[in-house]
Parts: structure tokens; C-alpha cells; sequence
């Protein structure tokens, strides 16, 4: 596979997981429609499809990358050799910034801890 092939792929992939985390964020598990978060990706259902196999699939893998990503920021500080109270302040920082940057994909993860996998917003 091409470098430029491998490139679209992964931002169709990505593009998926963006709209799916917008959508799920919103509404629960079972009103969601792959359709929808196909169109708000820009790409066909059957696309969807290329990418995971359902829409529990879809779900979960959205969940897991959200959680690496938000867990990411915390590594780094983790990492950090500043003193404590730095890194507790460059916790707090990293956070509102994740927020305020990834607001459907943060909405999403704190959620996602309040309920079960599968369940919706009331």
C-alpha cells in the first residue's frame, strides 16, 4: 500500500471515530444511525462498514481511542521531570485544554464513565 493510500485511509478512519464521538455524545446508543455518522464523516455507510464490522464496533473502538487520547495527556505529565506541583499544575492545564480542544471526544469519555457501554443519554 501506498504512503498516500495508507494516509486516506487513516483519515477516513479518523474522520469516522470524529463523527461518531460527535454523535454518540449527543444521543443514545440505539437512536443513533450508522447512516448519520456516515454522512457527518463524509463518507458512504458501506465505508463505515470497511471499518468496523457494527455499530457497537464503531462504539467502542471510539471509546477506547478517546480514553488513550484523554490518558495521554497525563503519561506526559507523569513523565515529566518537573517537580510535583508543576505536573499537578500542568495536569489541570492539559485537562481544561483537552476541554476546551476535544469538547465532543471529552463529553464522551466522562459520560461514557457514568453509564454502561451501550446506554444512552436520558
Amino acid at each position: 500500500m501506498t504512503k498516500e493510500k495508507d494516509s486516506g485511509m487513516i483519515d477516513k478512519r479518523e474522520r469516522i471515530l470524529k463523527a461518531a464521538l460527535k454523535i454518540f455524545s449527543c444521543k443514545s446508543f440505539h437512536q443513533v444511525k450508522v447512516e448519520e455518522i456516515a454522512s457527518q464523516a463524509g463518507v458512504g455507510k458501506g465505508t463505515v462498514y470497511e471499518y468496523f464490522s457494527s455499530k457497537e464496533d464503531l462504539l467502542q473502538e471510539a471509546f477506547k481511542v478517546s480514553s488513550e487520547r484523554y490518558m495521554d495527556i497525563f503519561d506526559r505529565c507523569l513523565e515529566s521531570p518537573l517537580p510535583f506541583w508543576e505536573r499537578v499544575k500542568m495536569i489541570i492545564e492539559l485537562h481544561i485544554n483537552f476541554l476546551k480542544d476535544h469538547e465532543e471526544m471529552a463529553r464522551f469519555v466522562m459520560d461514557s464513565h457514568s453509564r454502561p457501554l451501550g446506554a444512552g443519554r436520558a
